[in-house]
């Protein structure tokens, strides 16, 4: 190989290279919310579902999920972005309080149906006691 075709060749990896990095830099950092990863560069999508109140776009959130979202909000949010007098930030937090609602209540379902699982074996324990105390 020549020297100057060598030089090309480097030249050329070495604006690949610097292409790539810049390409991962104006993307900033990346985040991930349910299973995807996201970057400054997508905070749109999330604009639109708040703004279209996508609710398939939040399926499957969980509350790590919000948390982040809120980071990536932080991070790559413009200033005031509003709709409906609600910011971005206020309504995903708002999310979040739901989702932390809805745990809690599921949650306690949880807990009374455990409670009521133990009063029927504890029944069932004691009709059976009976049966052998009479046989």
């Amino acid at each position: 190989m020549t020297v100057p075709r060598c030089i090309s060749i480097c030249l050329a990896a070495a604006f690949l290279l610097a292409s790539i990095s810049a390409i991962a830099q104006t993307r900033g950092p990346t985040f991930r919310i349910n299973g995807k990863l996201v970057s400054c560069h997508d905070l749109s999508g999330l604009d639109y579902a708040l703004y279209q109140h996508n609710e398939v776009y939040f399926a499957g959130w969980s509350l790590q999920d919000y948390q982040t979202a809120i980071a990536w909000e932080d991070r790559c949010a413009p200033p005031q972005w509003e709709h409906e007098k609600q910011t971005r930030k206020s309504e995903l937090q708002a999310r979040l309080q739901v989702a932390q609602a809805d745990l809690a209540r599921q949650e306690e379902e949880r807990k009374q149906q455990e409670a009521e699982l133990a009063k029927q074996r504890e029944a069932a324990a004691a009709l059976q006691a009976q049966a052998q105390a009479r046989a």
